[in-house]
């Protein structure tokens, strides 16, 4: 059982369990929770604003979309920045709302992008590497499944699209 009460990260934007730790995300604000006792353990204002999902990376970063500049953000597990990437476009490499992010078992970094219609693709090191689906429809999130196989869920489908 966690014993975070429902006060505490209530309009928490996302969550995501890493290690023992809740990790929260709310507008410019990171909070960390200790998963057994429920105490608050951090409490960090961050560089971005983050609006969609986040994603914990191979090599242990905290990875979270930024969709107004279009970028990626990387923090340490303590919300330490480490950098960011991304730029607004639609060429490759650049990106257009980010919303969405998931890694694979290879340690790459898929991104939904909601107004590319698409999903890029970055290496472990946050280079890109290619993108696909670019007749989706506004896609917000995304999964991996224990076979390797990515579900999208878009805004507007009624359906999740599985590549």
């Amino acid at each position: 059982n966690v014993i975070v009460s429902a006060e505490r990260i209530q309009g928490g934007q996302c969550f995501l369990l890493v290690n023992e730790k809740i990790i929260v995300m709310n507008g410019d604000e990171m909070k960390i929770f200790d998963k057994q006792s429920g105490s608050l353990q951090i409490a960090k204002k961050l560089q971005s604003s983050p609006r969609g999902s986040m994603a914990i990376s191979k090599g242990g970063h905290l990875l979270t979309c930024a969709f107004n500049s279009n970028s990626i953000y990387v923090y340490s597990l303590a919300g330490e920045f480490i950098r960011s990437f991304g730029e607004k476009g639609s060429m490759s490499g650049q990106l257009d709302g980010p919303m969405g992010l998931a890694v694979n078992k290879e340690g790459h970094l898929f991104v939904a992008e909601h107004n590319n219609h698409r999903i890029s693709v970055f290496s472990d090191n946050y280079e890109f590497l290619y993108s696909f689906g670019f007749k989706l429809q506004y896609p917000q999130d995304l999964c991996f499944a224990p076979d390797g196989l990515v579900y999208v869920a878009g805004k507007f489908n009624t359906c999740i699209q599985v590549f």
